[in-house]
């Protein structure tokens, strides 16, 4: 199995997750063996805001509109907003974590600013290199945007609406954490386990019509609560004890391995105290595609140590790199004046780094 596609890589759309006709599932009937479904863990993260989103401040009405009061109202530049004594959001430290630098460094513009809007919520101080920093425009098919928005805008107001509360309140404690973990976190094996504590912060939810509605996206598209997910999450498990259950039960399944398996998304216990408890384990056909290449004493050496997987469970990089070439493509034609396009921007980024403030460049 060594150097043969074990991994795919995809958002959660039906043109690639169709149990039938999907992407994957044509990928696999095509190679005649299954595949490890990754479907991007930040995508996931983003759809309960989505729908949030629209139960509290109506559809959309165009390709980067929205009809109700908020989503006009966060439209165009946001430093012409003055910043206010807003009120100040009390998010448990648990709750937020604490990116290290070399996580910062990797971060977008809009994703740094993202962290530090945050912060500055949650203490209630927002300076005013914050203050003057854009965010990138509203678009439907970047959520990260609408939630810097969505807290720029917040902080704008003495009196905010009621619904803007709400999904101030949704964003702090839900998605954005949920999100930097994702980006603190972002290995394959730590999957389910991210997929889990979403899952949490959603109960923790006060607002029980949002909290359903959330719950039922998560449900909805539940992939990392698949029992192969969570038997790859369990052999890099801390406790040794999970790790024992882990192997056992992939090397029961092994003995399956006969043909390319139907993909069912589980019914998730969204009650669960653990991640491994998410989906009942039994239902799983086969043993996770991701570990197929490894013997049965490479498994079996997992009772000791934590698998390791250098694979991430987002595709953002993907998604970096197809922002790219199409701009290299706008820009030069030729196969090998794109390439050294691409790979001098890359070296450029690497060597250059932005400076937002003057205190980092400093």
């Amino acid at each position: 199995m060594e150097g043969k596609l074990a991994i795919v890589g995809t958002d959660s759309t039906a043109s690639m997750t169709g149990k039938h006709n999907g992407c994957i599932r044509s990928l696999e009937e095509l190679l005649q063996r299954p595949l490890q479904w990754v479907v991007c863990l930040l995508h996931t993260n983003e759809l309960p805001l989505r729908h949030v989103f629209a139960a509290l401040d109506g559809a959309t009405s165009g390709p980067d509109t929205f009809a109700g009061p908020i989503g006009k109202k966060i439209q165009g530049p946001v430093t012409s907003w003055p910043v206010t004594q807003f009120k100040q959001v009390f998010v448990p430290i648990s709750y937020f974590p604490k990116l290290p630098s070399h996580v910062i460094d990797d971060l977008s513009t809009d994703q740094y600013y993202a962290y530090k809007i945050c912060l500055a919520i949650i203490t209630g101080n927002c300076d005013d290199d914050l203050q003057y920093l854009e965010v990138g425009p509203v678009v439907h098919s970047r959520w990260l945007t609408l939630g810097c928005r969505i807290l720029r805008y917040y902080v704008s107001l003495d009196e905010p609406p009621q619904n803007l509360e709400i999904l101030v309140n949704f964003c702090l404690p839900v998605y954005f954490p949920t999100w930097f973990e994702i980006k603190l976190y972002n290995q394959l094996t730590h999957g389910s386990k991210l997929f889990f504590n979403l899952i949490k912060r959603i109960n923790s939810l006060t607002n029980q019509d949002l909290r359903q509605v959330a719950q039922n996206v998560v449900q909805r598209n539940g992939y990392f609560g698949h029992p192969e997910s969570i038997l790859i999450a369990m052999l890099e498990d801390d406790d040794q004890a999970v790790r024992d259950k882990s192997v056992n039960h992939v090397l029961s399944l092994r003995k399956n391995d006969t043909s390319v398996r139907l993909f069912h998304l589980p019914t998730l216990n969204l009650e669960a105290d653990t991640y491994y408890k998410l989906a009942d384990l039994e239902i799983c056909q086969q043993q996770p595609p991701a570990v197929r290449h490894l013997s049965d004493s490479e498994i079996e050496d997992c009772r000791m140590e934590p698998l390791i997987l250098h694979h991430p469970c987002h595709n953002q990089t993907v998604e970096r790199h197809v922002k790219l070439v199409t701009e290299a493509s706008a820009q030069v034609t030729g196969f090998e004046r794109r390439d050294g396009l691409i790979r001098q921007k890359i070296r450029s980024r690497k060597l250059l780094k932005k400076f937002d403030t003057k205190m980092q460049f400093s």
